[in-house]
């Protein structure tokens, strides 16, 4: 019954929304509350991807520990990599004050990276993809792999609002973006393939990427911008925090303002064990391997 009554709201809601002429979506995210207190979950599975620039060292994105040697991140956070002789970089997992070096902080490497073999920059279908470090991170309290999503009979997986968004990206708009010092979070609301179907389908006619879903931060000040992407999304399920997704696209300088997509995890749950499995394999890679 608790899910006939979740799916009775959510098409009410969408029915009320589509005679207006569009669905009430006006999803903003980060410019949120700043996380000072980075040794509990979601934020101490939070990465933080680096590489040099003119200026100097930027964060370009964020990612999720997986294990203390595998990482997940946003597909176009990685596809240059995959296609130019660019350094990727490295990952300084830890990461809390993006100014000063914190006590857990740990800079490492990046090996390899697996960019899903069906990623499309242009759509975002499939829009994930996997780090592999140059030796394991040191694990503590402050730095853990995420929980696996469960199944939770009393969650209701079409609005859930149990869930929180966080990344290094701008915490106000600016003509010259720039990283917010410290990770900054905000509670938001991610719908579940039933609701983002009907939105899309609503709003554009048109499908969601494959392997994603959409969210609405539940401030409307609050946005995903420039170096969120990867930035994770975690939810509450059966009393435990668990990984949802991260951040995918959103184009924070769109007005009105679309749909945050994100990527949902637990789509792409075979792909991550196989590369973990053999990190060469045609599976993983998507191409022979020599």
């Amino acid at each position: 019954m608790f899910f006939h009554i979740c799916h009775l709201a959510v098409i009410l809601s969408i029915s009320f929304s589509a005679v207006s002429g569009s669905p009430r979506i006006k999803p903003r995210i980060i410019g949120g509350v700043e996380v000072y207190d980075r040794c509990r979950p979601p934020f101490n599975w939070m990465v933080a991807l680096r590489m040099n620039s003119p200026a100097g060292p930027v964060t370009f994105c964020s990612a999720v520990m997986l294990d203390n040697t595998t990482l997940v991140t946003a597909g176009r956070c990685i596809s240059q990599f995959v296609t130019t002789s660019i350094s990727p970089g490295v990952a300084v997992v830890g990461e809390r004050d993006l100014l000063g070096v914190d006590r857990f902080e740990q800079t490492i490497p990046i090996e390899s990276i697996r960019l899903h073999p069906d990623y499309n920059r242009v759509t975002y279908d499939n829009s994930v993809g996997l780090i592999r470090l140059a030796y394991p991170a040191r694990l503590s309290q402050c730095v853990k792999p995420a929980q696996k999503m469960e199944d939770d009979p009393d969650a209701c997986q079409d609005l859930d609002t149990s869930c929180v968004m966080a990344g290094w990206g701008p915490y106000a708009e600016a003509t010259q973006p720039t990283n917010s010092r410290v990770v900054r979070s905000a509670p938001v609301t991610v719908y579940g393939d039933f609701v983002t179907l009907q939105l899309e389908l609503t709003r554009t006619q048109q499908y969601q990427p494959q392997g994603s879903l959409y969210a609405e931060a539940i401030n409307p000040r609050q946005k995903a911008c420039f170096f969120d992407w990867g930035g994770v999304v975690s939810c509450v399920r059966n009393g435990n925090t668990v990984l949802r997704g991260f951040v995918s696209e959103h184009n924070c300088n769109a007005n009105p303002a679309p749909p945050i997509l994100i990527t949902n995890v637990p789509d792409f749950e075979q792909w991550i064990d196989a590369c973990q499995r053999n990190w060469a394999s045609v599976t993983c890679t998507g191409r022979p391997v020599a």
